[in-house]
């Protein structure tokens, strides 16, 4: 089946995290999508938010700072307007593929993307957050 609405990729992570007995994982993911790039990294962020609370976010001016095991992460927010606008430049806006391996595919590039995915994220003010680093996608 190929997934192609937010409300349907939604339902089907939904329905098989309440079903299954673990923590949210990319085998959540192992499905066939085909949408916007910026609209399922969106889908993921509301995913990650409502299952975890973790805040997956376009950051600018990011900061890393070790803290013994972890690594805290402090940016300036950018908009998923503006993710839209990046992948509207490469003209890759649109992929038909696998979710988890696209989602893997942002895996430790954080420096280069922007994008993270933070855990008790904190937001200092309208346009910056603070949290901890974690795996895109595991």
């Amino acid at each position: 089946m190929n997934f192609t609405s937010t409300s349907e990729i939604k339902a089907r992570v939904y329905e098989l995290y309440l079903t299954e007995d673990q923590e949210l994982n990319s085998n959540f993911f192992d499905f066939h999508v085909r949408n916007l790039r910026s609209t399922l990294l969106k889908t993921y962020a509301e995913i990650q938010k409502a299952i975890n609370g973790d805040a997956v976010v376009l950051l600018k001016n990011s900061i890393e700072t070790r803290h013994g095991s972890e690594i805290q992460v402090n940016g300036i927010l950018s908009s998923w307007k503006e993710i839209g606008e990046i992948y509207a430049e490469n003209r890759n806006g649109l992929y038909d593929g696998n979710y988890k391996e696209f989602l893997e595919e942002y895996n430790g590039k954080e420096n280069l993307t922007g994008l993270y995915r933070l855990m008790d994220p904190v937001y200092t003010d309208s346009k910056s957050i603070t949290g901890v680093k974690l795996d895109f996608i595991w």
